[in-house]
């Protein structure tokens, strides 16, 4: 579905982000992103989402270029995908309801009983009338989560969506996320440094390293001993399998 292919990322300091990435996101998949920070995981995930542009290589989606592509083509492909962000993003003047309702307000296409419905979907159908201030950091997410699928992505991004959040509101939303696989189906891109957190959600797993992936395979529900072992080390001993 998503294709990067000797993608490299430079930045005006001369900073290399990332060093000729290959790589397929295939269509429903849960694909996980890890690495330490600074290993490009994050530059990596806004390319995906077209809020950057690679300095060089290619990146496609369902086969086709995006060298060419204009800003509208541009804006089209990015209303087809949504981020979830680690500090969740809400609009702190916007009540939970006009915070999920915002994209379609941007796309003209308002429609308050599906954004009432996802506010149930996501355990929060009481919480419409709130701000966000009221909203503890879990009730925050759930919402953020709201917002993401109210457009109904193809693609769903998460960078570092649980990393703001305690051990177990990390888990419901881990299982809420289960239920978003099974009832809207997106293709998910998970960047995240914690490696539990990749191993629960994830089909397959990345592991990148200064800028460049350095390991992949198909995620481990093993448990294995990790200690002593360096970040790299670590990820592919408990991911692999």
């Amino acid at each position: 579905m998503i294709e990067l292919v000797n993608v490299s990322k430079i930045y005006d300091d001369k900073s290399r982000a990332l060093k000729d990435v290959n790589l397929t996101v295939y269509e429903n998949e849960t694909l996980g992103i890890v690495g330490e920070s600074g290993s490009g995981k994050s530059t990596l995930l806004r390319l995906i989402h077209l809020m950057e542009q690679p300095t060089s290589g290619d990146l496609l989606f369902k086969q086709t270029s995006t060298l060419k592509w204009t800003k509208k083509d541009i804006r089209r492909q990015k209303e087809k995908m949504s981020m979830l962000f680690q500090h969740f993003n809400l609009l702190s003047n916007l009540t939970v309801l006009e915070n999920i309702l915002l994209p379609l307000k941007l796309q003209k296409r308002l429609n308050k009983e599906k954004a009432l419905s996802l506010l149930e979907f996501v355990g929060l159908k009481d919480k419409a009338n709130s701000y966000p201030s009221q909203l503890s950091g879990g009730q925050k997410q759930r919402v953020a989560l709201a917002r993401a699928l109210i457009t109904e992505p193809q693609v769903l991004l998460l960078d570092e969506a649980t990393s703001a959040l305690d051990i177990q509101t990390t888990e419901e939303i881990l299982r809420l996320l289960d239920e978003v696989k099974r009832k809207y189906h997106p293709t998910i891109v998970f960047v995240s440094h914690d490696l539990e957190v990749i191993k629960k959600t994830c089909d397959r797993v990345l592991v990148m390293e200064k800028g460049e992936i350095v390991a992949e395979s198909k995620v481990s529900k093993s448990q294995l001993g990790t200690e002593g072992l360096t970040y790299k080390e670590k990820a592919i001993k408990v991911l692999s399998s």
